[in-house]
């Protein structure tokens, strides 16, 4: 029973679910994950809408349904894809992601932040980022640029493109994209292959090492 839990363990981390430890409990030398509801109870928001992150740290969001995104803009910018206005920036897409009512399953994606930049996030879907789904990662209020701004600006400017006539939105996909990490940027984005079915998964390293030695590796 035991060897059975360290190979449940190693094919999950396998199949890319990230082990997960909630704020002060993640053990020396593991990443600390910080988990955001997108869309939970029907709600256009993502809970909680203000994240506070070291570099290094993950951010795991975890879809509700229906239909959602996780998606990259500037301040100047909201409802805008980043890589539109940046151009050596490829910015954060997860893509959309349907989930069913009733879902006993639910996606992740999972971005890694590689520097303490504010990140701001909206929804993709039509008319969500300007009713107000939207979230910042490292908010620098003494800046001004707040997410209570950010949204402001959403709702004044509608989504709408620049004079040049760029588009906006994100092309709605079946499935979540195959995930390849972004270029550039202020973070590294890959989505989870695995839906989520596991919160919590402690002295993970230690059980792969168990897993191998007993299998005589």
């Amino acid at each position: 029973m035991l060897f059975q839990g360290i190979l449940t363990s190693t094919l999950l981390v396998v199949g890319g679910v990230q082990a997960t430890y909630h704020e002060g409990e993640a053990p020396q030398g593991t990443v600390k994950v910080h988990e955001v509801q997108v869309g939970k109870d029907g709600m256009l928001m993502y809970w909680p809408e203000k994240v506070t992150a070291e570099v290094g740290d993950m951010v795991q969001f975890t879809f509700h349904p229906k239909n959602h995104t996780v998606t990259q803009s500037d301040f100047d910018h909201p409802c805008l894809p980043i890589n539109q206005f940046v151009s050596n920036v490829t910015g954060i897409k997860s893509g959309f992601m349907p989930v069913a009512v009733g879902a006993t399953t639910l996606p992740v994606f999972t971005v890694q932040v590689t520097d303490k930049k504010p990140l701001w996030v909206y929804c993709g879907q039509k008319g969500h980022c300007q009713q107000g789904m939207a979230m910042v990662i490292n908010e620098n209020a003494a800046s001004g640029k707040t997410l209570e701004a950010y949204k402001a600006k959403a709702k004044a400017d509608g989504g709408a493109p620049p004079a040049s006539g760029t588009t906006t939105g994100v092309a709605p996909t079946a499935t979540p994209p195959a995930g390849t990490p972004t270029t550039s940027g202020p973070a590294l984005a890959t989505t989870n292959a695995a839906p989520k079915q596991i919160a919590n998964a402690a002295g993970l390293t230690g059980l792969l090492l168990a897993a191998f030695a007993f299998m005589g590796l």
